[in-house]
C-alpha cells in the first residue's frame, strides 16, 4: 500500500513585498535565511514565488507571503478538515488565525472573505535561483459541498449527463486537461474520435461517458511499477485522493461555467428524472435517424 508521502499547506495569502539589495552577495544571503525558515518543521509563515531582478543598478527581490493556518500535512487530512465547513464556516474556525483585513475583521466579521487556499511548493523549478524562487501551487480547498466530487456515483452521473446532452465541448476540455498523462494516451486518443464521430457522424453520444468513465479509473487508482492496481488489507483497490479530487473538480469549474447544468447531487441521485432526460435524448436521437 502506497501512503501519501507529499504535504500541503493550508495558507492565507498576505501579499507581495519588496526588497533591495546592493549586491548579489547580498540578495543570496537572504534568499538562505528564507530557505532554512521554509524548511522548519512549523514555520507561522510560508515565504515563496519570490523573483529577482536588477532595477537601476539593485537586486531587487519580489516575495509573496502566505500564513500557515493549519501544521503541514497530508492533502486526506486536511481535506478532512475543511470539508466539515463551507467556505464562511471554515473561515469562522479560524478567525483568531487569520490576518488580513483586521479593521474589517472587528466591524464586518460576517462579510470578510481572507483569501485561503490549499498549496505546495512545485520543486522543479528549484536550480532557476534568478528566475523563479520557491515557486508556491495552488490547489482548491474542499468545503462540505465539494465532498460530492470524491463520490464516484455521482461523477459517473455527470458524465452521462454530459453525454446525453452532446456537450462535445465538456469532454474535449477533459482530453486537453489530461493529454500530459502519457499512461492514459490510448484512452484519450479513443475518447478524442467518439467525440468526432458522436459530432460529426451521429454515433451514439453515450460512448463519450463510457470512455470518460475508463480514463477516471485509470486516473485515481493507485498502480504498482509493473502496472497492476493496488490492493488494500480489505480487497478493495487504493485510490489517489489528489488525482481524484482534481478529476472532480474539473466538473465542478466546467459546470461553474454553465447557466443551466442540473448535476446537483440531488437530481443526479433521482434516477426518475435521470431516466426521463435519458429517454429523452434517445427519442431525440432516433428523430434524428428517421430523418436522414
Amino acid at each position: 500500500m502506497k501512503k501519501e508521502t507529499k504535504r500541503y499547506f493550508l495558507i492565507e495569502y498576505i501579499g507581495v513585498r519588496k526588497m533591495n539589495f546592493n549586491t548579489k552577495a547580498e540578495l543570496d544571503a537572504y534568499l538562505e535565511i528564507v530557505r532554512k525558515y521554509n524548511n522548519r518543521k512549523t514555520p507561522d509563515f510560508i515565504v515563496g514565488n519570490m523573483i529577482a531582478q536588477i532595477e537601476d543598478g539593485k537586486y531587487v527581490l519580489y516575495y509573496h507571503i502566505y500564513k500557515k493556518l493549519l501544521e503541514k500535512n497530508t492533502i486526506s487530512v486536511i481535506d478532512n478538515y475543511t470539508s466539515k465547513f463551507d467556505e464562511r464556516g471554515l473561515i469562522i474556525d479560524l478567525y483568531d488565525e487569520i490576518l488580513t483585513g483586521n479593521e474589517e475583521k472587528n466591524n464586518q466579521k460576517k462579510s470578510y472573505y481572507p483569501d485561503i487556499n490549499i498549496a505546495y511548493f512545485e520543486d522543479k523549478n528549484l536550480n532557476e535561483r534568478d528566475e523563479v524562487i520557491r515557486r508556491i501551487k495552488y490547489i482548491p480547498v474542499l468545503y462540505k459541498e465539494d465532498k460530492k466530487y470524491l463520490d464516484e456515483s455521482y461523477v459517473d452521473k455527470c458524465l452521462d449527463y454530459h453525454a446525453v446532452n452532446c456537450d462535445y465541448n465538456f469532454f474535449k476540455k477533459m482530453v486537453d486537461t489530461y493529454r500530459f498523462n502519457r499512461s492514459c494516451d490510448d484512452i484519450l486518443d479513443e475518447l478524442n474520435r467518439i467525440i468526432d464521430v458522436s459530432q460529426n457522424q451521429g454515433y451514439d453520444p453515450r460512448y463519450m461517458a463510457i470512455y470518460a468513465k475508463r480514463l477516471y479509473r485509470r486516473l485515481i487508482y493507485e498502480r504498482e511499477k509493473d502496472g497492476s492496481i493496488i490492493r488494500l488489507s480489505d480487497g478493495s483497490y487504493q485510490k489517489s485522493r489528489r488525482r481524484q479530487r482534481d478529476f472532480g473538480f474539473f466538473i465542478k469549474n466546467y459546470n461553474s461555467t454553465i447557466i443551466k447544468s442540473p448535476t446537483s447531487y440531488a437530481y443526479l441521485n433521482n434516477d426518475t428524472k435521470f431516466n426521463e432526460m435519458q429517454l429523452i435524448r434517445e427519442e431525440a436521437l432516433k428523430r434524428k435517424k428517421r430523418l436522414r
